[in-house]
């Protein structure tokens, strides 16, 4: 039997009719394109697409530097950057860059431009204020100012939430406002301590020095006095810590060094913003310190009286601080001491002033080094000149005790932060 199969025709489809389902399915596709683009769009970036386009109405964006930090962006009235800080600083400098603005993280050129803003809840939003500063070398000014409100229920609760580590940039921040002065400043960090008496050291102290090296490393104002490397005044920065309730009260003061005021800053933050271990007394720690004088340092050494002078003065500073001091010659032994600290003063020069007297320079040396391996701690240098109606020797004792003075808070520093 013969099958016999009847081939079906498929009808082709119209020009027509092709165009208008592939219309479709191009809409389709469209459409699903615009929705996913949409909702890859957070509600934060939103707001800073909208917040920058309308500084960039007012200051046309194009071609200009602006600098965005974190450290730019704080909540109102306490001040304090929220992690939020982090978050704002990432959308803006997007959106200001879709605006083509340049963004640094530094202050760039003699008046630079900065980006700052506020922020605070205020019931189901977060209104957020932001400027565009223009920093003259005596006041700045706003160039362009805008408001917008984000809903709370958009907001990560983790970005409201205070960290202590952001506690230090507040602190410098604040520092850094308060300071009228032009030259920047190289500042000794000591470790901070308990501002009442009674009060014991905590944990607190160590981790509050740590944060805020950090945040003066991040500042223009700023540097360390150890690594200094451009022209600045010398200072000290002291911190104190109280318990006060619930509450801790954190003073931070800068001090030239005849002990002159430079800034000042103060910050009042709850107990229970800090976490739990950082509030566990300081365990005391006995470490013993051995001071030498090393001659090899010193290639022009100063009199022997400064010499003696500088050691007493490195000793007397040590002992303040309650670590064990011994003197001994150029060994030590690791069985006897933890910490060596070798001493040297030399004669940098002098030179004869208008009044006929002669003004000697002096320059002394600590190099502070773990006897257990050997590594050096910290190499820490400072020079001074003194003019004085005395002879070479009792001027460059003189010169060794302010000299002394001036070291021993950084030596300490290194030692208990090693």
């Amino acid at each position: 039997m013969k099958t016999v199969t009847k081939d079906r025709k498929i009808r082709p489809l119209t020009l027509l009719t092709q165009l208008i389902y592939w219309t479709f399915i191009f809409s389709l596709l469209g459409m699903r394109l615009v929705v996913n683009s949409e909702a890859a769009v957070t509600p934060l970036e939103k707001v800073a697409q909208k917040m920058a386009a309308q500084l960039n109405q007012q200051l046309s964006l194009g071609g200009r530097v602006i600098q965005v930090s974190e450290n730019g962006f704080w909540q109102r009235r306490t001040r304090v950057k929220l992690p939020f800080s982090s978050a704002m600083r990432d959308v803006m400098a997007n959106a200001l860059a879709g605006h083509g603005a340049k963004i640094s993280l530094q202050e760039i050129g003699e008046e630079p431009l900065i980006l700052t803003g506020v922020y605070a809840r205020e019931g189901a939003n977060v209104a957020i204020t932001l400027e565009i500063r223009h920093m003259g070398s005596e006041a700045s000014k706003a160039l362009a100012v805008v408001q917008t409100n984000l809903r709370w229920k958009d907001v990560d609760p983790n970005w409201f939430r205070p960290e202590f580590s952001r506690i230090a940039r507040t602190l410098v921040c604040l520092l850094e406002e308060h300071y009228h002065g032009v030259d920047p400043l190289a500042v000794e960090l000591p470790l901070p301590k308990p501002g009442l008496p009674g009060q014991p050291p905590l944990v607190l102290g160590r981790d509050l020095k740590k944060h805020l090296e950090e945040a003066l490393a991040d500042t223009s104002l700023f540097e360390r006095a150890s690594i200094r490397t451009r022209d600045t005044i010398p200072a000290i920065l002291i911190t104190t810590y109280s318990n006060i309730g619930n509450d801790y009260l954190l003073i931070l003061q800068v001090q030239d060094r005849e002990g002159q005021l430079l800034t000042a800053a103060q910050l009042t933050i709850s107990g229970n913003d800090i976490p739990p271990d950082l509030l566990k007394p300081q365990a005391e720690e006995v470490i013993k310190v051995v001071v030498v004088y090393n001659d090899d340092l010193a290639k022009v050494p100063a009199t022997t009286t400064a010499s003696q002078t500088l050691l007493a003065k490195i000793q007397e500073g040590l002992s303040a601080h309650g670590l064990p001091v011994k003197m001994a010659g150029k060994e030590a032994s690791p069985y006897e001491a933890d910490i060596k600290v070798e001493v040297a003063i030399v004669e940098a020069g002098k030179s004869r002033t208008n009044n006929g007297l002669t003004a000697f320079q002096g320059t002394a040396q600590l190099r502070v080094l773990e006897l257990n391996d050997g590594r050096v701690l910290a190499t820490i240098t400072r020079s001074d000149k003194l003019t004085g109606p005395g002879g070479r020797s009792d001027t460059f004792s003189r010169l060794a005790e302010n000299l002394g003075n001036s070291m021993s808070e950084e030596l300490v520093s290194s030692i208990l932060g090693r």
